[in-house]
């Protein structure tokens, strides 16, 4: 996964933030029918993240969200018990390819 650091110029990726996991690759049958989004993880070959984008920003279609806090627990809440976690989900960001 590439983290941000600064302003990113090239139009050609997208910053998102996601509510969810990151689970190993092998998992991805056992979660693929779920309504989830999916992000590739570069650094680590044999992982991806799964949950709900609850932002995403790039150049050409610019979306800012207003999110409550209370919004991104019962997010969180649904997918844990959609996904049958014992742990909490995560909130993970980062850049990627668009």
């Amino acid at each position: 996964m590439k983290i941000r650091n600064g302003f990113v110029s090239n139009s050609s990726t997208s910053s998102f933030i996601l509510v969810g996991y990151k689970i190993k690759n092998a998992d991805y049958k056992k979660y693929k029918g779920m309504d989830l989004n999916w992000v590739d993880d570069d650094d680590y070959d044999n992982y991806s993240l799964i949950g709900e984008e609850i932002a995403n920003w790039n150049e050409e279609d610019p979306e800012i969200k207003n999110i409550k806090f209370e919004e991104i627990n019962q997010i969180k809440e649904e997918i844990k018990l959609k996904m049958n976690m014992n742990e909490e989900p995560r909130l993970f960001g980062g850049i990627r390819q668009s």
